[in-house]
């Protein structure tokens, strides 16, 4: 069910400059000053730690469905890397 208004809501600018912000600054990655190959491996790494053991093993299957049993601190780790 939706409930129409006819007020518009206000736009919060204090959340917008600091997403500007943040995008912003994440263009200076670009720069070839700023650009290392070091970094890029390092973040496909924690991108893999996170996602595919945090997430995917952690979370969904052990934490969701129980799928199988891992000692107590692979357990609290595995959730870790989740959140």
């Amino acid at each position: 069910m939706t409930i129409s208004t006819s007020e518009k809501l206000s736009l919060d600018w204090s959340i917008i400059g600091f997403m500007a912000f943040l995008h912003i600054g994440a263009l200076f990655a670009l720069f070839p000053s700023n650009f290392s190959w070091t970094a890029v491996g390092l973040a496909l790494l924690l991108h893999w730690i996170t996602g595919g053991l945090g997430i995917t093993l952690g979370f969904h299957r052990m934490v969701t469905h129980r799928s199988f049993k891992t000692p107590k601190w692979l357990e609290y780790f595995l959730v870790f890397c989740g959140t």
